[in-house]
């Protein structure tokens, strides 16, 4: 099967490795030339990236675009990656309409994808589009198989229905899972770890751990995203077997993003909306009417066109039908060992340049990470009082902040209608504008940036001469030579902003981990918000 893969004999999947590589693994070294070179090695794609960049969608101020390079500078260096690993899963699934589980797996796979960013965008602490990308390639594995093994998948996922579970079905036929082969080739392909640690089996205590481990958050994310969208998928499931099973994935990969069935459905509707949206733009018509109307029946309720009630299956399956679908008796090959978890790296909105997360002093990354665990535990005990008091929530944010950032001020400005008041505060620039400074949504400023767009703004200098039309004028003090903004949201509808500042100016951003510590943070804040709201 490797051979087959390095020899392109399916259309995308070694692109798809490639451009994940290079970019997961050298993003700040692969020139624009670089990347323009390997995204034109399909001719399709190419086309297609091309057409994107000329759509209201990606290209708002309708500049001219006739090169994959031009398109890069349109639509940014960073989306380019996701546009293109979205538009080689189509053009996979379109391809090759003969083998209909290949369509169907590669359609998985985008579906997977999107909705792992929509969770990630509204409830999760790490990028969207690592959530993509990591959800993605969770189904590479059956991916080859459909390509190169068409009868053997055929073959095992029949053993499937015949009382072996998937895992076991997919064992005997292939000496291993089609995530265990997806980790062993992409793994040999030099992944990263990031990457790498979403493709295992979820561990039991997936639930407890996810708020605090990054590599946990995203994996049990690209699981959640996996079984919703291929139980929604499935022909052979009818809609009370989708809203009982949709109940049961909820119950336990939902819980760590808040969601219910239902919240899981509405995801999945969004889902189908932006894989619609992909497969009219660019002329996918198998896709958009073939697996449209499969998620359709599933927000709707119904049972899916085609759909036929699986015969009841025996318990344990006759070894002889066994033995004869697996055919020859091979030894397994060894399971890929799963390294231990490390953070995963995603830089920081900032304004700006990315901050440098390779100088912070060693201490004070200590004394952050301590405050701010802290302030995790102490959060996680007040979302269990009845009612919820934000008002205590608020305070142990301000403690933690000023303990962690070992800053002189910190103000909290928090949502009352269409405004936000300076409501909590300590340092003098809190006694200054509290009840005085006023923020809005639609402010034409750094507070209005970290409002709108929901990312954090780190501010270096404020006497910088480009950053100084930014700030209001009551933000404009020696108290201030820096500061940072973090908005606090549920669901994408900011409530809060944290503004955390020091008297002189810095010269380093932040660490990973100190950004995944206060993304956990403000995670439970807005999780504190939504309990306080309903009751």
């Amino acid at each position: 099967m490797a051979e087959q893969l390095e020899a392109g004999e399916s259309a995308g999947l070694s692109e798809i490795v490639e451009l994940i590589q290079r970019l997961s693994s050298n993003a700040y070294e692969t020139s624009i030339q670089e990347l323009s070179v390997l995204i034109g090695r399909d001719v399709v794609v190419t086309a297609r990236v091309i057409a994107a960049a000329n759509t209201i969608g990606y290209n708002p101020a309708g500049v001219p675009v006739t090169t994959v390079t031009q398109a890069i500078h349109v639509i940014g260096f960073n989306k380019i990656r996701q546009l293109a690993v979205s538009l080689l899963l189509m053009e996979n699934a379109n391809r090759h309409l003969n083998a209909n589980e290949k369509r169907d797996i590669a359609a998985l796979a985008l579906c997977s994808g999107l909705m792992a960013e929509s969770v990630m965008n509204q409830r999760g602490t790490n990028s969207p589009e690592q959530a993509f990308i990591c959800a993605s390639l969770r189904n590479y594995g059956r991916l080859l198989m459909t390509a190169f093994m068409i009868d053997d998948y055929r073959r095992a996922t029949i053993m499937a229905t015949s009382g072996l579970t998937e895992d076991e079905a997919f064992n005997r036929v292939f000496g291993l899972t089609p995530l265990e082969l997806g980790y062993h080739l992409l793994a040999s392909a030099h992944l990263p770890e990031p990457i790498l640690k979403s493709l295992r089996d979820l561990p039991p205590d997936a639930i407890r751990t996810a708020t605090q481990q990054p590599d946990m958050e995203i994996l049990a994310l690209a699981d959640l995203s996996v079984k919703l969208c291929e139980l929604a998928l499935r022909s052979d499931v009818g809609a009370q077997e989708f809203a009982t099973k949709a109940k049961q994935i909820a119950s336990r990969g939902g819980k760590i993003f808040g969601l219910d069935a239902d919240a899981l459905v509405n995801m999945l509707r969004e889902t189908g909306q932006q894989l619609n949206e992909f497969a009219h733009t660019f002329g996918l018509n198998a896709i958009a009417d073939t697996i449209g109307p499969r998620i359709h029946a599933r927000i709707t309720g119904e049972d899916p066109a085609g759909f036929e009630p699986r015969l009841p299956s025996p318990t344990v399956a006759p070894a002889d039908v066994i033995a004869a679908a697996a055919g020859p008796s091979q030894p397994p090959p060894a399971t890929p060992t799963i390294p231990s978890a490390n953070p995963i790296p995603t830089a920081p909105a900032a304004s700006g340049e990315t901050p440098s997360s390779d100088t912070a002093n060693p201490n004070h990354e200590a004394v952050f990470q301590r405050a701010f665990q802290s302030g995790i535990e102490q959060l996680a005990g007040l979302l269990d009082e009845e009612p919820v008091d934000m008002s205590k929530i608020y305070q142990v944010v301000l403690r933690t902040a000023l303990q962690g950032f070992a800053c002189p001020e910190a103000v909290l400005w928090v949502r009352n209608g269409d405004t936000y008041r300076a409501l909590y505060g300590n340092g003098n620039f809190f006694s200054a504008v509290r009840g005085t400074a006023v923020l809005r949504d639609d402010d034409h400023n750094v507070f209005g940036l970290c409002l709108q767009r929901l990312e954090d703004v780190l501010i270096y200098d404020a006497t910088e001469a480009r950053i100084v039309p930014h700030i209001p004028a009551w933000a404009k003090t020696p108290a201030l030579a820096s500061f940072v903004l973090l908005p606090i949201q549920d669901n994408r509808r900011p409530f809060a902003v944290l503004l955390a500042g020091w008297p002189e100016k810095k010269t380093a951003g932040f660490t990973v981990a100190q950004i995944r510590h206060v993304r956990s943070m403000l995670k439970l804040v807005g999780t504190a918000r939504r309990l306080a709201d309903r009751r």
